[in-house]
């Protein structure tokens, strides 16, 4: 993601449908000089993660239940029971998925960034930004820091995960004076050994494939974040792999909680303070 383009913004997520741009009303409002104007209630939209596993478990919900109908038709009501509960299931997964994605994820990252406790100066970096709902939080409380934000965008991680969007949500938030958009792979960050005071990374790691690139990963975090920075990790797989490399660096205030049911699929939080001066003879990054 070497690109670098400056953004801002300021809100809290929306609910609002994937299926509807902010920018869908604008044209229907002109005024008398056919000057475009955008209507008040635009608001920013961070997408749906995962788009591909709700699809999926929209399209068997709907199998189910066709075939539940043909079962009823052809053995009676009792013998439709069976296939109409496994497509309400499947309903209620993607509908648990979708409001993961809109509240639950939100909820989450307010906690854990009201937890650092940040002085407001701090210069931070979101791993997999996508549409921008941490790094605008994190630009938030930092009205006198510098927000980077970074991904490599793509579309099956988070739906409209595309450069253009992260930046209308910036906007439409009003942090952009604060906040940078950086094309970049998190296992080659493009930035200096201990750059920021704080790093961030939402549901991103455990999509890196191979144990190695996300040991390159974990090792580029470790890298940037500045001695006594801070890092924060939310994501639904291979924490313990990134708590091991931490626990090897000898981090100090290491902790992993429990999976929070909050949300669907199950995340931990994983957080770490970098040492100021290295212990043992290790590295710490």
């Amino acid at each position: 993601m070497p690109t670098n383009v400056r953004v801002e913004a300021t809100a809290t997520p929306p609910l609002a449908t994937e299926a509807l741009s902010p920018l869908a009303d604008a044209d229907d409002h002109h005024d008398h000089e056919g000057v475009s104007t955008m209507t008040s209630d635009v608001r920013p939209n961070y997408g749906i993660d995962a788009p591909g596993i709700v699809f999926l478990f929209v399209a068997l919900g709907l199998i189910f239940v066709g075939a539940s109908v043909v079962t009823g038709v052809q053995q009676g009501i009792v013998a439709s029971v069976g296939p109409i509960g496994a497509g309400l299931l499947c309903f209620a997964g993607a509908a648990v998925m979708v409001r993961s994605s809109r509240v639950s994820k939100a909820k989450v990252w307010n906690e854990r960034l009201d937890e650092l406790a940040l002085k407001g100066n701090e210069r931070a970096l979101d791993v997999g930004c996508g549409r921008g709902l941490v790094t605008v939080e994190l630009a938030k409380r930092l009205p006198k820091g510098e927000v980077v934000g970074i991904d490599v965008w793509r579309s099956r991680d988070q739906s409209g995960n595309r450069r253009e969007n992260t930046e209308q949500n910036l906007a439409l938030e009003g942090v952009e004076d604060r906040v940078e958009i950086v094309d970049a792979d998190v296992i080659d960050l493009p930035f200096a050994d201990g750059e920021f005071d704080v790093v961030t990374a939402g549901l991103t790691l455990h999509s890196i494939a191979l144990a190695a690139g996300r040991r390159d990963a974990i090792h580029e975090i470790m890298r940037v974040t500045k001695p006594g920075g801070r890092i924060v990790i939310v994501d639904t797989g291979k924490t313990n792999e990134f708590q091991a490399w931490l626990n090897y660096g000898e981090w100090d205030d290491i902790t992993r909680t429990l999976p929070s049911l909050a949300s669907y699929p199950p995340v931990r939080t994983l957080t770490a303070t970098k040492p100021r001066k290295k212990k043992g003879g290790k590295s710490s990054k």
